[in-house]
């Protein structure tokens, strides 16, 4: 896909020429007897003049689309309130909205009323609203009276009534109250994308037929404040909307819109509850409605058309009913799965730090099995971590736990349970009320015995430098004081609601919990004591959850609502975060960016290490997007394929480190993004890093390799690496005897070759395709990939490319503190800074 710069805004003349040009057409209308000034900018009376070519025109339009078969409805110009809060236009378009008021009071009320009129003061207080708003678009009533009686092949609806938007302008083509004549489509994803295609090329041959010069461009709606700005960029990249243009004050100006063909998508279909009854009950196929495109809109606002990221949306692989987004204050990132009528509800609740990185394809895939038997689910990030906003609060983590039931309840569950993993178990034990189910997976003794382990593991691994300025490092996870105290108080209390504990063969119940059900189960330590690298999805522990879920819910399924979520994160002031899928396999990815970004700010790719999602080692790659942005850069973090959101989930998936699909994924990435390779920078972290070295071919301006420990040239079969690993982990008998034979007798000189044999060329090897195309690599490193660097040929690479001259140059930072991991905080903000500098000394940013 590629760039298309907006027709709308063509080279203008200054302001005051425009500005001169609309004041003479406007005092020429009303001069000619066209139009009858009302004193109000943008309010006018029609003369029969007027009328006349209105019904002209209107008449034509209606000859064209006659043949839709369109059902005729026609509206007042009000609305009720309740149904003007089901379009959620105030959300949107809170500046253009208008409410009407009425008197309610009694005598003394109304001599008051008059009293102050007298005064000369404003009386408008003394009324009261009447639960009626001034019809903004004449489409809307439709929406409330369709149901669930679409047939298979939709229902097209012609509309006809007066709108009012509160947009005064003394720009005659700019009304506050005028005639609006739409073409409704409502009907499924392929229907309503035909009807608006389709009426396009009808629309402007009308148009042209008037002897108007008609341009079709893709357009925005004057989404409100900055994050419509977000909002807006989310319509132009997916080619939402297009208007009709035409140049009405000359060539000079920029043309005006007096059309438009919109694809509301799922927006109205899931705000009215709109469906086909024949697909109810089959979850796979059932699909919210989209309302299709709508014609002869009036003029709306102009913008510039932002950037575009190819194929973006907040919809994915897995079941169609997973809904993305924010949601409360703090906000978490939630993603809930709905099925079309819930039985009941379950909160997944995240573990602390690695141990959530970890499990997080396995909690994807217990969720697709709750959804399966009729259950709904939330998954999410607790306020302060993750891609959820900032939050101090020591009790961030059991207030998420309950905020996220919230979101099933306002979407209709009724019962709700918790599920708790590993270190997530005391929080939904606190998080759970008596009349809640609750699940506790490998559930530690206590937050105080959780804690206690994760420091004793935190010295071993990343050593005395895990404390600084008071917060301590974890492995995965930084908790300052309040928090840690906070987190070793949870202890459990002796459940009398359904409650169920899965444990490890041998071990038994947190003693705290009295007398609940438990099961044994296999499978924990393979998922949680090891890396993400060889952590393998424990299918038949997910199967006992799913099985005791379904005997406690009830049999009786209730229709659910889609959850009111937010399409945008504000993270502070100027930095919004939002949803985009990206490439043919819909990569999951969040992108930060800041307002006033200048356009040619460099854009950032960021990968993650191993086969993890795209947080990062204590949320080190959200820390380190919101800090580029505010530098005043573009900034993706990807989720690859097999990881965190991306792909669909398999209990038996491998991963695919150093295999061809990463770089497949990169490269769709890359396309995506459809930038200019000179603003180009990847930065990725262990198997990240080689795989933004793999990236010759995109030729970034720059590739920052953090903790690179592969150098190979010769992709690995998908699920390879991670089967190596395993062999290394879990010796059979002959393999460690074949192992100390190899280690006395072979010199180490010949063993240290056959262990680089799966990285053939090495350093120089890796770099070379790179800064030959003009790419600045860095590499920021700690002592133990160092140490590898060095043997694997990379003095020679500096000596080779140390300066840049025709070519890239190659860098490498040490970090003599640092671990290979990013546990540490010092290699943290080693790491953070490094990068914020490199793209800030290499690119004009613009904060």
């Amino acid at each position: 896909m590629t760039i298309t710069e907006p027709t709308t805004t063509t080279q203008s003349a200054p302001a005051s020429d425009l500005d001169a040009a609309r004041a003479a057409l406007r005092a020429r209308l009303l001069a000619d007897g066209v139009l009858i000034d009302l004193g109000s900018p943008g309010l006018y009376g029609r003369t029969g003049v007027f009328e006349r070519v209105y019904t002209a025109v209107d008449t034509a339009a209606v000859a064209s689309q006659r043949d839709l078969d369109a059902e005729v409805l026609r509206f007042p110009p009000v609305e009720p309130l309740a149904a003007f809060e089901r379009t959620d236009y105030i959300a949107s378009f809170p500046d253009l909205a208008a409410s009407i008021s009425g008197f309610t009071g009694d005598d003394r009320t109304h001599r008051a009323l008059l009293a102050a009129r007298e005064r000369g003061e404003r009386w408008e207080g003394f009324l009261e609203p009447a639960d009626l708003m001034l019809t903004p678009a004449v489409c809307h009533p439709v929406y409330g009276l369709v149901g669930d009686r679409v047939p298979q092949d939709g229902r097209t609806f012609d509309i006809v009534g007066d709108s009012f938007r509160r947009e005064p302008s003394l720009d005659p083509m700019r009304l506050q109250a005028f005639h609006m004549h739409e073409f409704v489509h409502i009907g499924t994803p392929g229907s309503a994308q035909h009807h608006r295609d389709d009426r396009i090329p009808v629309m402007r041959a009308l148009l042209e037929s008037f002897g108007l010069e008609i341009d079709v461009v893709p357009a925005n709606d004057p989404f409100f404040g900055r994050v419509g700005q977000m909002l807006a960029r989310n319509q132009v990249e997916q080619a939402l909307k297009f208007e009709f243009v035409t140049p009405v004050y000359g060539p000079e100006h920029p043309a005006t819109a007096i059309g438009s063909a919109n694809l509301h998508e799922d927006h109205f279909g899931t705000s009215f509850g709109i469906r086909n009854r024949r697909w109810r009950g089959r979850a796979q196929c059932l699909r919210r409605l989209r309302p299709g495109a709508h014609h002869d809109r009036p003029l709306r606002r102009t913008r510039h058309r932002p950037r575009r990221v190819a194929g973006s949306g907040p919809r994915g692989p897995g079941p169609v009913s997973t809904h993305h987004g924010w949601t409360g204050r703090p906000a978490l990132r939630v993603a809930v799965q709905l099925p079309v009528a819930a039985r009941a509800g379950v909160v997944i609740c995240p573990p602390l730090g690695q141990e959530g990185v970890i499990a997080y394809r396995t909690l994807r895939l217990l969720a697709d099995r709750l959804e399966a038997r009729g259950v709904a689910s939330v998954r999410y990030d607790p306020s302060g971590r993750g891609d959820s906003a900032p939050d101090g609060d020591p009790d961030a983590q059991v207030r998420s736990a309950r905020r996220a039931a919230a979101v099933l309840r306002g979407a209709g569950v009724e019962r709700i349970a918790y599920v708790g993993l590993a270190s997530a178990a005391p929080i939904a034990g606190a998080a759970a009320s008596d009349t809640d189910g609750l699940v506790l997976w490998d559930a530690p003794a206590s937050g105080r015995a959780w804690l206690r382990k994760q420091r004793a593991l935190a010295t071993i691994t990343i050593g005395a430098d895990r404390v600084v300025d008071g917060v301590e490092s974890l492995v995965g996870i930084d908790v300052d004081p309040t928090e840690a105290a906070a987190l070793g108080a949870l202890t459990y209390r002796a459940r009398t609601g359904p409650t169920i504990a899965l444990v490890r063969p041998g071990s038994s119940a947190p003693a705290a919990l009295g007398d609940v059900a438990t099961t044994e189960v296999t499978g924990s330590a393979e998922l949680l004591d090891g890396t993400s690298m060889v952590a393998r999805i424990p299918g038949s522990a997910v199967d006992t959850v799913v099985a005791w879920t379904d005997a406690w819910a009830p049999t009786v399924a209730l229709p659910v609502l889609p959850p009111a979520l937010d399409e945008v994160l504000d993270v502070d002031a100027r930095t919004s975060e939002r949803i985009v899928r990206m490439g043919p396999e819909r990569l999951f990815a969040i992108e930060t960016v800041t307002s006033g970004q200048h356009e040619d700010a460099p854009v950032v790719v960021l990968h993650n290490g191993a086969a993890e999602h795209h947080v990062g080692a204590s949320d080190y790659q959200v820390a380190l997007a919101r800090t580029l942005a505010r530098d005043g850069a573009r900034v993706v973090r990807v989720d690859r394929s097999g990881t965190g959101e991306s792909s669909a989930v398999h209990e038996d998936e491998r991963s695919a480190m150093f295999a061809q699909e990463w770089i497949d994924d990169q490269q769709a990435v890359v396309d995506a993004l459809a930038v200019d390779s000179r603003r180009l920078v990847l930065v990725g972290m262990c198997a990240g890093a080689w795989l933004a070295g793999r990236s010759a071919d995109a030729a970034p301006r720059m590739v920052l390799e953090i903790s690179p420990n592969d150098y190979r040239r010769q992709p690995a079969a998908v699920g390879a690496y991670a089967d190596a690993l395993r062999a290394i982990d879990e010796p059979s008998p002959l393999r460690l005897v074949l192992r100390r034979w190899w280690n006395a007798v072979v010199p180490e000189w010949v063993r240290d070759r056959v262990a680089r044999r799966d990285r053939v060329g090495g350093v120089v090897g890796h770099v070379r395709p790179l800064v030959e195309h003009g790419t600045d690599v860095v590499l920021i490193a700690s002592p133990v990939d160092v140490e590898l660097f060095e043997r694997l040929g990379g003095p020679r690479a500096l000596r080779r490319w140390g300066t840049r001259g025709r070519t890239g140059k190659v860098e490498l930072v040490r970090v003599p503190d640092g671990d290979h991991s990013l546990f540490s905080p010092v290699m943290r903000q080693a790491v953070l800074t490094e990068v914020r500098s490199r793209v800030a000394a290499t690119f004009p940013v613009h904060a």
